[in-house]
């Protein structure tokens, strides 16, 4: 079985960089990756023989990561723009009410499906110690000195610290960096810089709404799995996002992942994939 890939055209003429894998008439699953990474970080899914039998695999780089194109302006990175990319994607592909996975920030991607498409879009999402959104509350999850330190040096134009910054951010990623093999770990920072300096902070600091999210919950239209990891160094814990949503989403499912790290679903593909497997059988099959 391969991999079909195409650049898909959004409304703004930004080019999408997508791949799928699977049976297509299957129920989509659509894997998002995060901050500064590129659709390479879910190989472990994409050679999952069981998920490609029983689900259509697809995923994309975000605007600003990958392929995708990467706009360095305000404009360029507007919430329905990010909407869009994601409906452009389901149309390339022919799917219909996907459940959407978002790893780490791209989780706040389910904020801009919700204001802009209707939460009735898709069928779930998924949270890959993810965000929901780009509100402060949802930064909470994320450990003070991280904020404060690594992130704002990702954003520098000095040579020496942006590199550093970037290694040090990728070492993170994993309970054991060493134990990952060394050309994996070339391909998940190499996709980083590839990034120009001022859609590092553009891709963090866009307006969003997170009113029609929040009204989603209300209504019961949107179900959550938040899947997160028991030593993950990039969060604060699973907890401040699971409990920043059940007083607005009465169904939010949560999985721990035990002895992994923030990119747990490359380090436990198994335990990741079939939480991923079961939660898309309950909400779309």
């Amino acid at each position: 079985m391969s991999i079909t890939s195409k650049f898909v055209p959004s409304t703004d003429g930004s080019l999408v960089y997508a791949e799928a894998i699977g049976d297509p008439s299957k129920p989509a699953l659509i894997l998002v990756p995060g901050y500064t990474l590129s659709t390479q970080v879910f190989d472990k899914q994409f050679e999952d023989e069981e998920l490609r039998r029983e689900l259509y695999l697809i995923r994309y780089d975000p605007r600003g990561h990958g392929q995708t194109s990467k706009p360095e302006t305000e404009e360029g990175h507007a919430s329905k723009l990010y909407a869009d990319d994601f409906a452009a994607v389901c149309k390339a592909f022919g799917v219909r009410k996907p459940v959407f996975a978002g790893w780490s920030l791209a989780g706040a991607i389910v904020a801009d499906i919700c204001t802009h498409l209707g939460a009735d879009f898709i069928s779930g999402a998924i949270l890959l110690a993810g965000l929901p959104s780009l509100s402060p509350e949802s930064f909470s999850a994320i450990p003070p000195q991280f904020l404060s330190t690594i992130v704002p040096d990702l954003f520098s134009t000095e040579t020496s610290v942006h590199r550093n910054t970037i290694l040090h951010f990728a070492s993170k990623l994993f309970v054991d960096p060493n134990s990952i093999p060394f050309s994996v770990r070339c391909a998940w920072i190499g996709a980083t810089f590839f990034i120009p300096a001022p859609v590092f902070q553009l891709v963090l600091s866009r307006p969003q709404s997170v009113k029609e999210l929040e009204e989603a919950g209300k209504e019961g239209k949107l179900k959550f799995l938040c899947i997160n990891a028991e030593k993950d160094a990039q969060r604060a814990g699973g907890v401040p996002v699971v409990e920043l949503l059940k007083p607005t989403f009465s169904d939010v499912e949560e999985v721990v992942i035990k002895d992994a790290g923030h990119a747990f679903f490359y380090e436990k593909p198994q335990e990741t994939n079939r939480a991923l497997l079961e939660f898309v059988r309950k909400v779309a099959f």
